[in-house]
């Protein structure tokens, strides 16, 4: 998988991949342009991320396991709790919480993303 695939495995990119394989399977659409979408896709969201999320994430939980491996991290975790900041026009504020079971978080280095060919 490469690094621009990796949100392909979200709920949305998984919504995304089911809606198009059932339009493909219909022949609604030609396979190459649900391939074109994906590519797209990949694209679109790693740009959203870097430029529209304001939101400082701060969590804390008990660390099951995790791996290191060609500088991507991945943990997974048990009784997690996330705080959310958001910093708004004029320097307002709010804050939310958010508790979870289990999670399982995947950290990429940005410069693995920069040395991604561009589609």
């Amino acid at each position: 998988m490469t690094m621009l695939t990796l949100y392909r495995t979200s709920k949305i990119g998984d919504c995304l991949a089911e809606a198009l394989d059932e339009m493909i399977t219909q022949d609604k659409i030609p396979g190459d342009l649900g391939m074109k979408v994906m590519a797209e896709f990949d694209s679109a969201i790693y740009k959203a991320l870097e430029k529209d999320v304001t939101t400082k994430t701060l969590f804390k939980g008990h660390l099951d396991s995790y791996r290191y491996c060609d500088q991507v991290w991945t943990m997974v975790m048990s009784d997690t709790n996330f705080r959310m900041e958001t910093t708004g026009p004029g320097g307002s504020s709010r804050s939310s919480e958010v508790k979870a079971d289990k999670i399982k978080l995947v950290c990429v280095d940005e410069r693995l993303w920069q040395q991604q060919p561009q589609q």
